[in-house]
């Protein structure tokens, strides 16, 4: 256990350990040197540790461009909502036990004539710096269940010159936008999306790759209450990818530049589409990819934000597309890895721009990589009714519209009509108002064995994502189901409840795969 107490002699700096390096115990061993009794209890009981108090420490000692009062109040605000302390009491810890231990450190750094964290480390504790080593060396000393921190930087001299370029360019955007986050999705909301509000921690975890795949994919994977029935070695991996098309003034991201060009004028917003919904590859609408339970999306802010699925308002989604899964473990690594490669090259290299640097363009880039790895992980491209869904979709159209290809019309052609699917014959197309209609008509295409031509396998996908729209903006849970064999039957949910195919209750099973800690 390291001692975090000097000695009688208070000149025996040798004997001081920083705080963010103390355990669980150091922690307790301080209240008791500081006399402090009241969250003991609450601090052995939440296992807290020093790295909780990183940021804090950084303003405190002058390691960091951020306030003491504005680190303050993040540190009150994360022990009221992560430990459930009240706030004067949390106000009345950090005063009596935190700050005088950070006294203590600042006197060591003026005695030792040092100005940096990682020479007070080794000047008070010889612990060693966070430098950047080969994994197989790093895995030695790190256990898996050591606790991780986001708010833990890594040394900038131990960075490469990209990563030092990157993380430049980023702690730009970050410096501009960081305060817009905060407000809007507050500083324990902040978290969802992998940011802490620390731009040094935040600016490498968004840019440096090992940061970027073990706080955004790692510590979920190895999170019980998220991943479990998700990591069974036992089981077949599979992990399904899906596109998700909204109105760009409904998406979460809040893009007001492309929310101002419609104003409040539904009949501009429909001309705008139309006009310049071309220039777009989904149309003038916004895209974003959903790989297993992960959001992937590149926002106006100019960074990639990655959530857990649900944090976006779901009735602004026209459809939500399934594009194919990875279906190996080695298969689903890669696909990580091209999400970290591709995030952080825009969160490190590029600026959004509604027309030459959008979401559109960053989602087509990832489906590009995604098809390196598995071909079949593309959109469809094929004379199908999902091809010319696209094509109408860029002009502006979201009604649910399926065009009769050659292919189906084929099946039709001669054949004995069938009463109960009457309603289907003689058409061009269909507009598709109610989950009902839908059921029917795929019920219908089955009996054709339409699912079984080449444009029907990949037609079976869009009208999937019809019938799944319909649960997103709850317009329509359909209660009486097509008999089947003497049983009702939903075509895409045996229940036909929303859930069933819902974009929040999303099976996968990524296996035994995991993400090394960050190599400090």
């Amino acid at each position: 256990m390291g001692n975090l107490i000097t000695s009688q002699a208070s000149s025996q700096t040798n004997h001081v350990q920083i705080l963010r390096k103390a355990n669980n115990d150091d922690l307790l061993n301080l209240c008791k040197y500081f006399q402090y009794e009241k969250l003991v209890k609450k601090i052995k009981d939440c296992r807290l540790n020093g790295t909780h108090f990183t940021s804090y420490s950084q303003a405190y000692l002058g390691q960091k461009g951020t306030s003491v009062p504005y680190e303050r109040i993040k540190l009150i605000a994360e022990l009221v909502e992560e430990y459930n302390v009240e706030e004067n009491d949390a106000e009345e810890f950090i005063k009596e036990v935190i700050d005088k231990k950070l006294e203590m450190e600042k006197k060591v750094m003026d005695e030792a004539n040092v100005d940096e964290s990682e020479e007070l480390f080794n000047t008070v504790s010889n612990s060693p710096s966070l430098i950047r080593v080969p994994s197989e060396e790093y895995n030695k000393d790190v256990k898996e269940e050591d606790t991780y921190d986001p708010r833990v930087t890594i040394v900038i001299e131990s960075l490469t010159d990209l990563e030092k370029q990157r993380v430049k360019k980023v702690k730009e955007k970050l410096d501009l936008c960081m305060n817009n986050l905060i407000e809007r999705y507050s500083f324990e909301k902040l978290s969802n999306y992998g940011l802490t509000g620390d731009i040094e921690a935040d600016a490498q975890s968004l840019v440096c790759k090992d940061k970027f795949l073990y706080n955004f994919f790692g510590s979920t994977m190895k999170n019980p209450k998220i991943s479990k029935d998700k990591r069974n070695p036992k089981e077949d991996a599979f992990l399904s990818v899906k596109l998700v098309i909204s109105f760009a003034n409904g998406s979460y991201n809040n893009n007001d530049e492309e929310n101002n060009i419609s104003g409040n004028n539904g009949t501009t917003l429909d001309l705008k589409r139309k006009i310049i919904g071309p220039l777009y590859k989904f149309g003038y609408f916004h895209s974003f990819i959903l790989i297993g339970q992960f959001r992937i999306d590149w926002t106006h802010d100019s960074i990639v934000t990655i959530k857990l699925a649900g944090g976006f308002n779901e009735k602004e989604a026209i459809v939500a597309i399934d594009l194919g899964n990875f279906t190996t473990k080695e298969e689903i690594e890669k696909a990580f890895h091209a999400i970290a490669d591709v995030s952080i090259q825009y969160n490190g290299e590029k600026d959004y721009n509604s027309i030459t640097c959008n979401n559109q363009k960053f989602t087509s880039k990832l489906l590009k990589e995604f098809e390196k790895i598995n071909r079949e992980v593309i959109i469809p491209k094929k004379n199908s009714s999902f091809e010319r869904y696209f094509k109408e979709l860029k002009k502006g159209e979201t009604k649910r519209i399926f065009y009769y290809n050659d292919e189906l019309k084929k099946l039709i052609y001669n054949k004995q009509v069938e009463e109960k699917y009457k309603e289907f014959y003689d058409k061009n197309l269909i507009i598709f108002n109610s989950r009902r209609e839908i059921d029917l008509f795929c019920h219908w295409l089955k009996s054709l064995k339409y699912f079984e031509t080449e444009s029907g396998k990949v037609d079976y996908y869009l009208l999937k994502a019809f019938d799944r729209g319909f649960c997103l903006q709850s317009e329509d849970e359909m209660d009486d189901f097509l008999v089947v064999n003497g049983k009702e039957k939903s075509f895409f949910s045996n229940s036909g409840r929303g859930e069933d195919i819902s974009l929040i209750q999303i099976k996968y099973n990524t296996q035994n795969l995991s993400f090394p800690l960050p190599k400090y």
